[in-house]
């Protein structure tokens, strides 16, 4: 992960074919019907359950691996970040928000669902997701 004050020149060095595999996913989203499945929670021979838990469908990884790949979910403090909480109501559209705050939105979710598993599945399902995702194609293409 990058830091915060190092992403605005990062965002500066990639090109659009890089930009691009992410961007040609949105489509793919767009068609999703299923982001991830509910698995375990079985119960054992010995009457203990498994714990459940969520197994991501294949746009959500593809999705994550382009976004790590581009490296632009900055290290910030993200667990402070007031503002942020606001952004992800899934009624707001983002296509007046700044790069960079988009980034940190992305960084936002994606380390909320170390501490909440699935939060990157439900952002996917509500459409957070892809509508961060198309405001930054319209900013990088804006630019």
């Amino acid at each position: 992960m990058i830091q915060l004050d190092d992403l605005p020149h990062h965002l500066e060095t990639i090109n659009y074919q890089h930009w691009d595999r992410l961007f040609s996913l949105v489509n793919e989203i767009e068609k999703a019907e299923v982001f991830g499945t509910m698995a375990g929670g079985n119960q054992l021979d010995d009457g203990s359950f498994t714990f459940p838990y969520w197994v991501p469908a294949e746009i959500v990884h593809k999705t994550s691996g382009e976004l790590f790949k581009l490296n632009i979910l900055p290290v910030f403090d993200w667990m402070h970040w007031q503002e942020g909480k606001s952004f992800l109501d899934p009624e707001y559209e983002f296509r007046d928000t700044d790069v960079i705050t988009l980034c940190k939105l992305l960084t936002l979710i994606y380390r909320l669902d170390r501490f909440s598993e699935g939060t990157i599945i439900q952002h996917f399902k509500s459409g957070t997701i892809l509508k961060i995702l198309k405001a930054l194609q319209y900013r990088v293409a804006h630019k």
